[in-house]
This record gives C-alpha cells, sequence and structure tokens, in this order.
C-alpha cells in the first residue's frame, strides 16, 4: 500500500511541461489587459473599417447621420464652418465632422478619442515612427484651417503635433517620436 502511495505521488510530481505558475500559465486572451496604445484590442470600443467609422463615411448624406452627431460652428480662416461632434455610445465625444455651410455630404472625419483603432493598430497618440513602421512611406501636408503637419496614405490622414506656423515656408522634416493627436478619414 505504502508503495501504491509513492507510486501516485510520482505520477503526479511527473509531468511533460515545466510547472505552472502565474508567469507560465496560458492565458486564453492574451492582449487582455493591454494598455499599449498601438494594439488592437478586443475590448477596443470603436474601429475604423476602410474609409467608414460607425454609420459615417465621406461622400455620404449627413441627414443619414444625425442620430450620431451634434451641430455646432466653429470660426475658421475662411470664416464659419459647421463643426458636428459624433457621439459614442457613452454619450463620449469621438470627433467631429467639419462641414462647410450648407454642404450635405460627409466631408472628412476626424476622430479625436484613443478609443477608436484601425485595423492596423493605428490611433491618436501613436508616434510618427509607428506610423512609417506601420504603413511605409507618408505624404505629408498641412492640416486644412491650420497650421498642424498631417500624414497621409492610403485614404487615412494622421494629425501630428507638429505645426508650423509659417504657411509660407516649406514643409519641415517632423521627428519620429511626434505624436497623433487626431486621425483623419479623407474624402
Amino acid at each position: 500500500m505504502r508503495y501504491l502511495f509513492l507510486a501516485c505521488l510520482g505520477l503526479l510530481a511527473c509531468s511533460d511541461g515545466p510547472p505552472t505558475t502565474p508567469e507560465t500559465r496560458p492565458v486564453e486572451y492574451p492582449n487582455a489587459g493591454n494598455t499599449a496604445i498601438y494594439d488592437v484590442d478586443p475590448d477596443d470600443p470603436y474601429e475604423i473599417d476602410g474609409n467608414r467609422f460607425l454609420d459615417l463615411r465621406p461622400g455620404e448624406p449627413l441627414s443619414e447621420s444625425q442620430y450620431l452627431i451634434d451641430a455646432g460652428l466653429v470660426d475658421t480662416e475662411e470664416g464659419q464652418a459647421d463643426r458636428y461632434h459624433i457621439r459614442g455610445d457613452r454619450n463620449d465625444t469621438l470627433g467631429y465632422l467639419l462641414q462647410p455651410p450648407g454642404d450635405q455630404q460627409i466631408g472628412n472625419i476626424y476622430i479625436t478619442s484613443p478609443d477608436v483603432v484601425t485595423t492596423n493598430g493605428l490611433r491618436v497618440g501613436v508616434t510618427l515612427a509607428d506610423l512609417r513602421e506601420r504603413l511605409g512611406r507618408l505624404e505629408f501636408s498641412r492640416v486644412p484651417y491650420g497650421t498642424a503637419i498631417v500624414a497621409a496614405r492610403d485614404g487615412m490622414g494622421f494629425v501630428l503635433e507638429f505645426y508650423q506656423p509659417d504657411l509660407g515656408a516649406p514643409l519641415p522634416e517632423v521627428p519620429d517620436s511626434i505624436p497623433v493627436q487626431a486621425l483623419i478619414i479623407l474624402q
């Protein structure tokens, strides 16, 4: 009987792999609890799908998306423009539409919330280096109605926290460490 007990104890102690501890235990959802701003997480509440965000797509009628937006006005260098705030499920502001007065087609869609992510993991807060790593070659210009620099590729713009106040000067070299402050789904 004593030998049977020792044999059972020996079988329990033997294993094909190392003992599991909290550090080595397999995780069912390895991305759970991820706080890195450049990864897509299953818990991300909003995703940009191609050139569509929620029920908003550049070129579509604005009237079909009234339930997603709150109207307002903003002063620009060109005069006043309609500014529609995009509302999320928790009534949080996810971004905005900036429309010339009377324009009833959705133009560019500006995303300002880090809760919104593209299919390749880009969101507000990533750096220019992250953009270059994931997208490759980028085209640079100034944001309409301002002096911020925009990096663009494949119908998406990324407003960088980098400004060129002299509108007549050529675009400067932007350091890779500069973060993105807004995403733009381009018209």
